[in-house]
């Protein structure tokens, strides 16, 4: 929690925490604590510098970020289930749903099967990150995003051919890069659910 000045019990009970303004030493320094819902203290105070500045760290409630998980949760069961219908032998697991921090994303190499041509390979970049986001690409990556939710590709190359996934086609025939990206991302989120907090 973000150390502050005026709390109101009730809420933070339930998720959410009211103030009329941030903790600040004299030299503007603000501070992360952590509540300990035993004592009901504040504990374990720290600077909010470096890796732990408000510019890169999101604030949420303990019931968002279960949303978040949840989520992750109810997509892995829908393709377990979906490939337990194909193969009833199966685990289910064989190709499971991504889930890849931001970073990764923008390093990974993608690459789209085809049947007539070398394959065509594409990353995500900066470009995807910084556009305008709009309902015609739906796909574009938030700013608070750190974590990305792909379908299961088709399978993963562990040598220079990275994650492969069947083409779509614009009207013209040609291969669609951005209708592909907007295909494979499931979900979008600004936290990692593998990691649930305890």
């Amino acid at each position: 929690v973000m150390l502050i000045n005026t709390v109101h019990a009730d809420a933070v009970v339930k998720g959410y925490v009211y103030s009329r303004g941030v903790v600040e030493d004299d030299d503007g320094t603000q501070y992360w604590a952590e509540y300990n819902p035993e004592t009901g203290a504040l504990e374990g105070h720290f600077p909010a510098e470096g890796l732990y500045d408000l510019e890169h760290t999101v604030l949420m409630s303990a019931l968002q970020y279960r949303v978040y998980v949840n989520r992750w949760n109810t997509i892995k069961q829908q393709y377990k289930d979906a490939e337990r219908l194909e193969d009833p032998t199966g685990t289910g697991e064989e190709h499971p749903p991504l889930n890849l921090s931001l970073a990764t994303l923008m390093d990974s190499e993608f690459t789209v099967l085809t049947a007539d041509s070398a394959p065509i390979t594409f990353q995500f970049t900066g470009d995807d990150i910084n556009a305008i986001e709009s309902a015609g690409d739906s796909y574009v990556l938030n700013d608070d995003i750190r974590h990305i939710i792909l379908r299961p590709p088709v399978f993963k190359d562990t040598g220079q051919q990275g994650y492969q996934y069947y083409p779509l086609f614009d009207d013209g025939g040609e291969v669609d890069i951005n209708a592909i990206k907007r295909h494979i991302i499931l979900a979008q989120m600004p936290v990692n659910p593998q990691e649930p907090i305890g």
